[in-house]
């Protein structure tokens, strides 16, 4: 059954019972409102200059930001932050920094056999058959910085007798894709070894991204390109 988590968002189950996991790892623990510091969160009304009165501000819902106290672990700290206020059926509800305390779940959850595990399964490489590249030697891992990220090491090998100049290489899925495009060089037969980083989740409690790894395009050195079509319509220009 959805459960309502936000302003006028409706999650499934399994999405709350990841996040409420996650809040226990890391908590707010409380909010001091002190620094007065309030602003809307919608541009639906434009607000009057001085106060707002009491049915335009129970319409709209509100940046908040004060000093939060935060726990994980042992560990408790107070830093400024940014909470978000609305009211739905009479109740005034409160929104933790989401994206931030992940942040520092992430930090907490995290162990080094995670930065260690090679992660190829989230990875689905599309080798067409009439492709002059092959995507070959992937390996995958959390990027130690940024966990929400990861690093892609692979090797494109040329299959012709002829020297690749430039292509076109895409990876990604429905929600958008990491695209590089440029003057690759690789020798007849030959190698290219590249890496890039790309995006795991946004939100860790909406699941891992499977990103698919294809070459779009090739150029050669003698001016010939090829370039995918449609199945039995592949060929080289």
């Amino acid at each position: 059954m959805p459960v309502r988590c936000s302003i006028g968002v409706f999650y499934p189950s399994p999405y709350k019972q990841c996040l409420v996991s996650r809040i226990r790892e890391v908590r707010m623990l409380d909010f001091d409102f002190s620094m007065n510091d309030l602003s809307t969160r919608t541009t639906k009304f434009e607000l009057p200059a001085g106060t707002v009165d009491r049915v335009a501000a129970e319409q709209l819902s509100w940046y908040v930001r004060g000093t939060a106290r935060f726990q994980a672990s042992s560990d408790v700290w107070m830093e400024p932050t940014q909470v978000t206020a609305y009211r739905d059926r009479g109740q005034w509800y409160f929104i933790p920094p989401q994206q931030h305390m992940q942040d520092k779940w992430e930090k907490v959850h995290f162990t080094e056999g995670d930065f260690a595990r090679d992660r190829q399964e989230e990875i689905d490489i599309l080798n067409r058959p009439l492709s002059p590249i092959e995507i070959s030697d992937v390996h995958v891992h959390m990027d130690r910085q940024f966990p929400s990220l990861r690093n892609v090491e692979f090797k494109l090998r040329n299959r012709t007798l002829k020297k690749v100049v430039g292509l076109t290489l895409r990876i990604g899925d429905d929600e958008g894709a990491t695209v590089m495009a440029g003057p690759y060089t690789i020798k007849p037969k030959g190698y290219l070894a590249l890496e890039e980083s790309v995006p795991a989740y946004a939100d860790f409690c909406n699941g891992i991204r499977r990103h698919a790894m294809v070459v779009e395009d090739v150029s050669f050195a003698d001016g010939s390109k090829w370039q995918f079509k449609e199945p039995g319509k592949e060929k080289e220009n």
